[in-house]
């Protein structure tokens, strides 16, 4: 099915992957055709940074902790060393490297990767992409990173899951469920079915996705779900399953739009893409519920639920360009439920294949085996796009025809233009060779066009017809042994049979077509080159299995060798447990009370949600009546450039009162040291006049009196300008230096660093910091006028 493909890939060198991780670290790799995922995944940990390595949760703390305790390093000397030594030192044991492939999982085109299958039994290409990532999700950008990896497909589409044979329709074969047995049109009862729910469709799921796509105006997103195919197919569906996959094939692309939206704005639009992503995001979920409703009541099985994702089951795909084509095919399935099981997977493998007896015990998901009574939707990862179940099956390491054969071994013996091959009319006799015996699939592509009187080459091309009809192939059991085993007898004989074989004739006018003696000396010499290259592959393999023989007999004296050391070793170990089991009982303790911090925590964690749903609610509240302000500010906007207009006339209008003001307080600044001048004299003749009391009387009732009008008029002064002076941020006087906005508000230097608007106008602050020097000057002269209040009370 995959020929070219698989030709293609057989002759690259090399296949170049690109390799993108979660933390943005994004590398490419070189591997071969017959690599296997399990030599890739080693090179994507040779190649990994020491961040991903070393974040795969709490296993990481484990494995410090052991590793201190099994060494002589103390904690702090670990902790001195550089990363990667860090990493070489835990890396020794092999325990870090499991412990990374127990955290990530490695996904390509959609599903996760056996470690079995190799790169050419993928299908993979140079400019594939294949991620890792945790198993659990626990980040918002984690979950934002798979979703868009999802929506990067690999470039050959062709290949729907590996290059073996796919059994398929374009929704997938029906899952056989003993819940739910899909039925065909054969009967009327079933078409009758069928008829129903695809009116049901038509009629009430369609008109009502409709109106929600054709809402309120106000609340409809600029880009909505595209459903034109729903309407231009409706008539070509069998089965209202087909048309529900499609419509959530949409729905979850719609979903996938709206991430990539969020994820690609820029800051200065982050606010109107927010509002976007709100809208489609109610589209979606609108969308969602009216679906689940409908398959609620109509499609789905009573208690389950149906999940839309493809399901892929099939042998292992370990395969290369040589068996690929003797390998099982992979079963595409649809019709998935939250009640389906792998037995019911293999149930359904077993009757689309038409091989009841093939018996298969579990499947395969994530390099774990599953048993027939599991659940399907337990074992999934539910954020993917495809799920493969596999299972092994020993197939043989050859599957190429005779013709390729020939051409591998010998090559092309004679031109091309001048050979012709076809079948022999009559019937073969009992074969005396071991070459050329076996039907094979013939290439028509590669032979010379046959003459319009010539009978047409017989191609068998399915591997069935030849197990269902053994009579028709008389084929002894030697070549059996060397084609089917791969193995040769001892003292075998490699002679050709020309009863069975094909004839060869040259392209002459008028010419008879009989076995002339160069042909037949021609076909002596292929099939000699075919029977020597076989014994020298046999001679070959009989010297590399005495090598294994004596390799094993060394092998298995090593093993008594190590399991004399393993006793020694296992007396060590006893002493060791008994020596640490008091250190044991302390960690056992540590371990209890660990545990009911644990619990606390639980139980702070579940308060704390409570109080984060209301806060959510809160927030939605917060949310709506932000609307409304925004709303409102929009409206208000007039009403500010009025009002920034009166704040103008405002200002020079304080400016002319502050220059009277200023006068004033000159006027009152020399009133002041007047009052000093007249204040000292009255000092001086009460000194003189002290022997006298009523005159003494007089003289200080008098300036009493002038000294508290004027404090009263100082303390005036000052209050009014420190109320001029106070900050709108603290309510703090403040103090050189002062700072304001374009529209000369003041602000302190102490709260001008903290903030990046103006309290009172909401203006940004631009540029560099802009000094307030009227207000600068009102504060020298309170400093002044306090200083001579100090003074008078003094």
């Amino acid at each position: 099915m995959y020929k070219k493909i698989v030709a293609k890939l057989a002759k690259s060198d090399a296949i170049v992957l690109s390799i993108r991780a979660v933390d943005g670290n994004d590398f490419s790799i070189n591997v071969k055709p017959g690599d296997t995922i399990k030599a890739i995944k080693q090179q994507l940990w040779n190649e990994a940074g020491n961040n991903t390595k070393m974040n795969i949760g709490l296993d990481m703390v484990d494995f410090m902790e052991e590793f201190v305790k099994s060494s002589d390093i103390s904690y702090k000397d670990f902790s001195s060393h550089s990363d990667d030594e860090q990493i070489r030192l835990l890396a020794k044991s092999g325990k870090l490297y499991a412990a990374f492939w127990n955290f990530y999982i490695l996904v390509y085109d959609g599903h996760i990767l056996e470690d079995e299958a190799t790169a050419i039994g993928i299908g993979l290409t140079s400019g594939d992409p294949m991620c890792f990532f945790p198993r659990v999700l626990s980040t918002k950008n984690e979950n934002i990173f798979l979703q868009l990896f999802m929506g990067i497909k690999r470039t050959t589409p062709e290949i729907k899951i590996g290059i073996n044979d796919l059994l398929s329709s374009p929704h997938g074969l029906p899952i056989i469920s003993k819940l739910k047995v899909f039925h065909s049109h054969d009967s009327p009862v079933d078409a009758e079915q069928c008829e129903y729910e695809m009116r049901l469709l038509r009629t009430i799921l369609l008109p009502a996705l409709i109106k929600i796509l054709t809402g309120d105006a106000s609340a409809r997103p600029v880009c909505l779900p595209d459903l034109t195919q729903l309407y231009t197919r409706i008539t070509e569906y069998e089965h209202s399953v087909e048309f529900l996959q499609d419509l959530h094939d949409i729905i979850s692309q719609y979903k996938a739009g709206i991430v990539l939206h969020l994820s690609l704005s820029v800051p200065g639009e982050r606010m109107v893409n927010r509002f976007e992503a709100e809208k489609r995001e109610a589209i979606h979920q609108s969308l969602l519920q009216v679906t689940d409703k409908f398959e609620t009541g109509i499609s789905n099985v009573e208690g389950t639920e149906s999940l839309w994702c493809p399901i892929y089951v099939g042998p292992a795909r370990s395969f290369t360009n040589y068996n690929y084509t003797l390998a099982q095919p992979t079963l595409q399935l649809c019709g998935l439920n939250t009640g389906t099981t792998i037995g019911d997977l293999i149930e359904s493998y077993q009757h689309h294949t038409r091989n009841p007896d093939q018996h298969l015990q579990f499947l395969i998901y994530d390099q774990s085996k599953h048993e027939p009574h599991m659940l399907v939707k337990d074992i999934i990862h539910a954020k993917l796009q495809k799920h493969f179940f596999y299972f092994h099956i020993e197939i043989d390491d050859d599957g190429r025809d005779i013709n390729e054969l020939v051409n591998f071994i010998g090559g092309a013996c004679a031109s091309p233009s001048k050979i012709k091959r076809r079948r022999k009319k009559t019937k073969p006799t009992a074969p005396k060779t071991l070459a050329l015996q076996r039907p094979e699939i013939v290439e028509t592509d590669n032979l010379a066009e046959t003459p319009e009187e010539e009978a047409p080459i017989e191609v068998q091309s399915n591997q069935k017809e030849r197990n269902e009809k053994p009579e028709d192939n008389d084929i002894d059991q030697g070549w059996r042994q060397c084609i089917d085993n791969r193995s040769f007898r001892e003292n075998a004989v490699f002679t050709v049979s020309r009863e069975y074989d094909f004839d060869i004739t040259e392209e002459e006018d008028g010419s008879a077509r009989g076995m002339t003696f160069e042909k037949a000396e021609y076909l002596d010499r292929l099939s000699g080159i075919i029977a020597s290259k076989a014994q020298a592959e046999w001679e070959n393999k009989k010297v590399g299995f005495e090598k294994l023989q004596r390799e094993h007999e060394q092998i298995e004296n090593e093993i008594r060798a190590k399991e004399d050391l393993l006793g020694d070793h296992k007396i060590k170990v006893h002493e060791m447990i008994e020596l640490k089991a008091k250190e044991m009982e302390k960690f056992v303790g540590l371990i209890s009370s660990v545990k009911e911090e644990k619990q606390e925590g639980y139980k702070q964690i579940d308060e704390l949600e409570k109080q984060i749903s209301k806060l959510e609610s809160k927030v939605l509240d917060i949310e709506d009546q932000k609307k409304e302000l925004d709303s409102k500010s929009e409206q208000s906007s007039d009403q500010i450039e009025k009002i920034d207009k009166k704040r103008r006339k405002l200002e020079k209008h304080i400016e002319g009162e502050m220059e009277g003001m200023k006068t004033e307080g000159e006027k009152i600044q020399d009133n002041i040291e007047e009052l000093g001048k007249e204040l000292s004299e009255n000092c001086e003749k009460a000194e003189k006049l002290a022997t006298l009391e009523v005159q003494n009387t007089v003289t200080e009732t008098k300036p009493k009196e002038n000294t508290s009008r004027v404090s009263e008029f100082l303390a005036q002064s000052i209050k009014e300008k420190e109320a001029d002076l106070e900050c709108p941020v603290c309510f703090e006087t403040a103090d050189i230096p002062i700072f304001m906005c374009s529209e000369m508000h003041l602000i302190c230097c102490r709260c001008r660093p903290k903030i990046r608007e103006c309290p009172e106008c909401r203006l940004p602050y631009t540029g560099a910091a802009k000094r307030h020097r009227f207000a600068e000057k009102t504060a020298g002269e309170l400093g002044k006028l306090k200083k001579e209040l100090e003074n008078l009370l003094a």
